[in-house]
């Protein structure tokens, strides 16, 4: 009997083509199926056959991802934008569909691990990423609020989980082309659905808005779909970035006029999400970019040509829309929601002067807003910065750790393309570079740091530069 070829982590590669098409497949019927079992068991049924066509999907994966670990981290990469399904709640607490297959895929890595003795794959950023995390313990012994300390210390830890799993799983191109394509398919399937919300509910109210209140924005305006309006525009852009490398690395004319249409839907459902912090992120990240290729310059030259005319059917509402959003950038005392960040931000700078090294605990930055200044707008729960953000809950010394965190990405990037000769290689990598970009202008106007699809993408970016790091040492 022939022995079949395992990967570095120990697993057999999913070599046949009829394995790669049921991947694929699956990967779609799930986003497809949880997103359609959403909406009309909400509106027909309630949420119990919603509930029960999860709890099946669940149970009926489980054997595969025991099976296969690595088939497991497909269908995990593919339930990032559904964070919100449940399967069961007891009281307030819940489990959602991400995290049991989460629980699945972790718990059969262990088990290969320990069975067959794998490498654990590591980074340049390991050192950085443990020790900005044991900072974020620490901060538990000066926390106020150990309840909150620990929920956001959870998701933080969880986030980077998703990093870490990632790096373990992404040791070839094969696996590199299916995250990537599976990643794009799943966001293509999102922005679908955000583009029939925003035209079928929030194109009509919007219609029916005076111009002062169109600056206020409501939910019924807004693109949202499973995610809020902010997280939506962040997941869209990296899905927008992984489908201009594919497009790069795209020779037959008929896959790249697919992809352009691919990318024309994500593009419009960015726009409606209306969020100015994913627009600037997508405009910085683009720039970097078009700066490396600039073959692409064509296809942004067509796209603005479609923004136009779609503009011009939508009978200058949205323009005015998109204009009013970008104008807040200039005149930030007129809109509503600048005024409410910029009185968050006073607040926080309060609190940072009062404890400028340590902070006032991780996830704790909620209750000091009502408690020291009897600020709390119901929503806003969180500071709306980045930067701020990390400084006002773990102190000038965990904003010197995030910085040395992002510093160190960057160096393991430039270092890795002064190393790799291959004009290929460096394109992979692209994408992923105006990702981390994009999420660091997005930063400026709100707070990420324990979303799991950043870590996710992440961990992929730093997974690439390991892969073609051992190949050229190998060579």
């Amino acid at each position: 009997m022939r022995n079949r070829p395992k990967n570095a982590t120990g697993f057999l590669h999913p070599q046949k083509k009829f394995l790669n098409f049921l991947v694929f497949g699956v990967s779609v019927l799930i986003a497809a199926a949880a997103a359609l079992a959403f909406h009309f068991s909400y509106v027909f049924f309630g949420l119990s056959f919603f509930h029960i066509l999860l709890a099946v999907l669940v149970v009926a994966l489980a054997y595969i991802v025991f099976k296969r670990p690595w088939i497991g981290y497909i269908f995990l990469i593919s339930s990032l934008p559904f964070r919100s399904f449940s399967i069961v709640s007891v009281g307030e607490a819940s489990v959602r569909i991400s995290e049991a297959i989460f629980v699945l895929v972790a718990l059969a890595w262990l088990l290969s691990l320990l069975l067959n003795k794998n490498k654990i794959q590591r980074s340049e950023i390991d050192l950085p990423l443990i020790i900005f995390f044991l900072w974020i313990l620490l901060s538990f012994f000066w926390s106020s609020n150990i309840t909150a300390a620990f929920v956001q210390s959870s998701r933080i830890l969880f986030g980077m989980m998703f990093y870490f799993l990632s790096l373990q799983f992404i040791v070839t191109e094969h696996r590199l082309r299916l995250v990537t394509n599976v990643w794009i398919i799943v966001g293509f399937i999102i922005a679908l659905i955000a583009v029939f919300e925003f035209l079928i509910f929030g194109f009509p109210n919007l219609i029916q808005t005076s111009a002062t209140e169109a600056s206020l924005f409501t939910r019924s305006v807004r693109s949202s779909v499973f995610l809020s309006p902010t997280l939506l525009s962040s997941y869209l852009n990296l899905c927008i970035f992984l489908l201009i490398g594919r497009l790069l690395g795209t020779k037959k004319k008929i896959n790249m006029v697919f992809l352009i249409g691919v990318f024309l839907i994500l593009f419009f459902a960015l726009i409606f999400s209306f969020s100015r912090g994913g627009w600037v992120g997508f405009i910085i990240g683009s720039a970097y970019i078009l700066y490396k290729m600039r073959a692409l310059k064509r296809f942004v030259v067509f796209g603005l040509i479609i923004l136009l005319i779609f503009i011009i059917i939508g009978g200058g509402i949205i323009e005015r829309v998109v204009t009013e959003r970008l104008a807040s950038f200039a005149s930030p005392t007129e809109d509503r929601a600048f005024q409410e960040r910029l009185m968050l931000w006073r607040a926080t700078k309060k609190m940072i002067l009062e404890q400028p090294f340590l902070g006032v605990g991780i996830g704790n930055s909620p209750d000091m807003y009502e408690k020291l200044y009897h600020y709390y707008p119901s929503i806003f729960r969180y500071t709306h910065n980045l930067y701020l953000n990390i400084t006002a809950e773990l102190g000038l010394i965990g904003l010197a750790l995030f910085v040395w965190l992002c510093i160190s990405v960057a160096k393991a990037v430039s270092n890795f393309l002064k190393r790799i000769e291959s004009r290929e290689h460096k394109i992979v990598l692209y994408p992923f570079i105006a990702g981390y970009v994009a999420y660091l202008v997005h930063g400026l106007l709100h707070f990420h740091l324990a979303e799991r699809h950043i870590w996710a993408f992440l961990g992929i970016g730093m997974a690439v530069i390991q892969m073609y790091s051992s190949e050229k040492n190998k060579g």
